[in-house]
């Protein structure tokens, strides 16, 4: 039987320094995009079918095992503190990106602002 390859995590991870540039909009959409991204691969979802963004966790199959892996996960891409019982409540991938995005401090790049509201700098 030949070995599934590992995906290279480096690929996986978003940049740290794209997300805190990013305004608050546009840094939530990311973190939830790679949860979805990592969840997947977790739960093993087949190509045909998404996680959604706007239901609890909990009900598209997080238990405590996978909260923990998403959590160990999510330190290193983000580098910051994650509580597992952040992602075993009731929220929603939207609000758990959120809640993460919120702790990534504040924006570095004040023209960030403008670019996660979808304008262009000049």
């Amino acid at each position: 039987m030949a070995e599934k390859p590992i995906p290279d995590l480096l690929e996986r991870l978003p940049d740290l320094a794209e997300l805190r540039a990013a305004g608050t909009e546009l840094r939530t959409r990311m973190i939830a995009d790679y949860i979805c991204r990592e969840l997947e691969r977790f739960l093993d979802v087949p190509p045909a079918h998404r996680l959604s963004t706007s239901r609890p966790l909990r009900t598209q199959g997080v238990g405590s095992i996978t909260a923990l892996k998403l959590r160990r996960m999510l330190e290193l891409a983000l580098r910051i503190d994650v509580q597992a019982t952040d992602l075993l409540r009731d929220d929603t991938v939207e609000e758990v990106a959120a809640l993460l995005a919120g702790r990534l401090g504040p924006v570095t790049d004040p023209g960030a602002r403008l670019a996660g509201a979808g304008v262009r700098r000049p």
